[in-house]
C-alpha cells in the first residue's frame, strides 16, 4: 500500500469513527468496527473509492455537476414571478379602467327606462317621482334615492330600480291593493281606501281601463294601522272567499271583537273577532242558503240564523 493511500485510509477510518461516536454516544468496547467497514491491506484504495488519477473524487464532481445542473433553474422561477406580477397589476389596472370609463363617460349612459307592475299609477308619474335625467352614467344613479322617491306615491306600495348594463334602468314596482274605503263626510263624502295593512291613500286620477275597486265601505271610529279594530277588518275581510267577499257591501267594527258584515241585499251577518275567519267564512257559505235576514257566525261551531 502506497504512502498516500495509507494517509487517506487512516483519514478515512478517523471520519468515520467521529460519525458513528454521534450516532450512538455509548460504543461497545469489545467492537471497534463491523466487519463491513473493516479495511483491508490487501484492497487497494481504487476497491473503496472511486477516484481519478488525479486524486480527485468522483462523487465530489458529481454533485458539482448537480448544483451546476440546477442553478440556472432559480432566473427561470424570478422571470415566472416577474411575469404573474406585470399580469396581475395589467389586470388591476383593466378593471380601474372600465370602472372610471364607466363611471365618468357616457359609454354606459342611460338611454332608456322601464316601469313594469303598475296599473293604477301612471308610467309618467313614477318616472317622474323617480328624477332620473337621461345621460347621465348608469354607476353614478343612485337606484336606493329613486326607489325611496317613488315609494313616496301613496299608491305604491314598494318600488326597486336597478340597473341593466348596457344603458337601461329597470323600475319595478308593486301597488297597494285597496281592502276596503272610508266615506269622508267633512270632505264631501270624498273615498280614502285602505289596503291589508290599514294604511289610507285616494286613488287620484286613474289611468284609462283601470276602473275603481269594488270593496266594502268601512265604518269604524279610527280607521288607519295604529287602529285594532282596522287591523281586525282587514284579517277578515282578505280572508273571506271571494264567492262572499263578492256580496260584501259593508264592514261595521264597533270594536276589535265586535265586526259585523252587511252584505248588498241588505241582510246582516254578526262575525265576532277575527279568530277562526277561515271556519266562520266556510259555516256563513252552507247558512246563507237558508232563509233569513241575519246570521250569527261568531261561534262557527254554533252558528245561528233568523
Amino acid at each position: 500500500m502506497s504512502d498516500r493511500d495509507r494517509r487517506y485510509r487512516d483519514d478515512r477510518i478517523a471520519r468515520r469513527t467521529s460519525v458513528l461516536e454521534r450516532e450512538a454516544p455509548v460504543a461497545d468496547d469489545r467492537n471497534s468496527w463491523d466487519e463491513d467497514d473493516s479495511w483491508d491491506d490487501h484492497d487497494s484504495w481504487d476497491d473503496h473509492e472511486d477516484r481519478d488519477e488525479a486524486g480527485r473524487d468522483v462523487d465530489a464532481e458529481a454533485s458539482a455537476e448537480r448544483v451546476a445542473t440546477r442553478a440556472p433553474r432559480r432566473p427561470r422561477a424570478r422571470i415566472r414571478g416577474a411575469r404573474t406580477l406585470i399580469v396581475a397589476v395589467l389586470a388591476i389596472l383593466a378593471v380601474v379602467g372600465l370602472v372610471l370609463v364607466a363611471y365618468f363617460t357616457p359609454l354606459m349612459s342611460v338611454r332608456s327606462t322601464t316601469v313594469s307592475g303598475n296599473a293604477a299609477v301612471t308610467s309618467d308619474e313614477i318616472l317622474g317621482r323617480a328624477a332620473i335625467p337621461p345621460g347621465v352614467p348608469l354607476l353614478q344613479v343612485d337606484t336606493m334615492g329613486a326607489a325611496q322617491r317613488i315609494a313616496g306615491i301613496p299608491r305604491i306600495a314598494s318600488a326597486r330600480v336597478s340597473r341593466s348594463y348596457p344603458s337601461t334602468i329597470d323600475v319595478t314596482v308593486t301597488e297597494r291593493v285597496p281592502v276596503a274605503y272610508v266615506a269622508q263626510a267633512a270632505n264631501g263624502g270624498a273615498r280614502t281606501y285602505y289596503d291589508k295593512t290599514g294604511f289610507g291613500f285616494t286613488l287620484g286620477d286613474l289611468p284609462q281601463g283601470v276602473k275603481v275597486p269594488d270593496v266594502p265601505k268601512l265604518v269604524t271610529d279610527h280607521p288607519g294601522p295604529g287602529d285594532e279594530a282596522t287591523t281586525a277588518v282587514m284579517t277578515v275581510v282578505t280572508g273571506l272567499p271571494a264567492d262572499i267577499r263578492g256580496q260584501l257591501a259593508e264592514v261595521d267594527a264597533r270594536s276589535r271583537v265586535d265586526i259585523g258584515l252587511v252584505l248588498k241585499d241588505k241582510r246582516t251577518v254578526e262575525w265576532g273577532d277575527a279568530e277562526r275567519s277561515g271556519d266562520k267564512a266556510t259555516t256563513l257559505r252552507m247558512i246563507l242558503s237558508q232563509p233569513g235576514d241575519h246570521y250569527d257566525v261568531s261561534s262557527p261551531d254554533n252558528p245561528a240564523f233568523r
